[in-house]
């Protein structure tokens, strides 16, 4: 049973029973568990605070209020608010002093909302599968604890649904940037290779170097090993100046491949 819960249950029977200690008591707490922060009331602020069964009242509508708000700010955009109204509709019977016949019709609009489908719902409820108990606190809270599992299930669906695309949108930014960076890679190496004077590269051998190099932009991984491990044998054969032309462009799908 949520806090919220437990209030509401004994703010109905400090009400039912015209307990005004009990009145005064659930005042004071109400009053720190509603403002954040507050630990302690000091004798100036008790004697500001109304502690008769209307300021109890008052305290029991600012807690549904917050209440509503929080489960909005959490459940609301994920279309979760039909659980949730039923939730609060229940939570606000508990301990309200409300007839069986009342219940009973609260009961009866909210499970036929979910009876047929949402799984094994019906298991222990009265009015469902023969069992004759009367409507109670106890029932209600049955049927808040029902529809709070099932709105958390959808929610933590909901939720990794959520995160799985927000990892796929990272990693198609990632790649986008992977790839434009290699463009920009490959674009400075050929301008290093054309740079090239013709007694360290000739023309054919530049032409077959920027070849090789654009080979590289092959999708195939096992492909584009082979590619790599040619152009690094190949790399090997020729002076420094060509090594250091095209070497850049050779790390930058070295770390591609890795995964850096």
């Amino acid at each position: 049973m949520s806090a919220t819960d437990d209030y509401l249950m004994r703010i109905g029977k400090a009400l039912a029973d015209d307990d005004a200690s009990e009145i005064s008591n659930l005042v004071l707490e109400l009053y720190m568990f509603l403002n954040d922060g507050v630990t302690s009331i000091t004798r100036f602020q008790r004697n500001q605070i109304d502690i008769s069964s209307s300021g109890l009242r008052q305290m029991r509508a600012k807690l549904l209020s917050r209440r509503e708000g929080q489960d909005s700010n959490v459940y609301g955009r994920y279309g979760l608010s039909a659980f949730t109204d039923s939730i609060h509709q229940l939570e606000d019977a508990l301990g309200s002093g409300w007839s069986d016949d009342d219940l009973k019709k609260l009961y009866d609009r909210i499970d036929h909302l979910y009876a047929n489908t949402l799984h094994m719902y019906v298991d222990g409820l009265c009015g469902w599968q023969y069992n004759d108990d009367k409507p109670s606190d106890e029932q209600t809270r049955l049927r808040i604890e029902k529809l709070r599992y099932y709105r958390d299930e959808e929610f933590r669906k909901l939720k990794l649904a959520e995160a799985q695309k927000a990892n796929v949108s990272m990693s198609q930014s990632t790649q986008a940037t992977v790839q434009a960076n290699i463009a920009m890679d490959i674009s400075t190496t050929v301008e290093q290779i054309d740079a090239l004077p013709e007694t360290t590269l000739s023309d054919d051998e530049k032409m077959l170097l920027k070849g090789m190099i654009a080979d590289l932009t092959e999708k195939d991984k096992r492909k584009r090993e082979t590619k790599l491990q040619k152009l690094e044998g190949w790399l090997s054969t020729k002076g420094t100046d060509v090594f250091i032309a095209a070497m850049p462009y050779v790390v930058q799908i070295v770390k591609t491949q890795m995964g850096l």
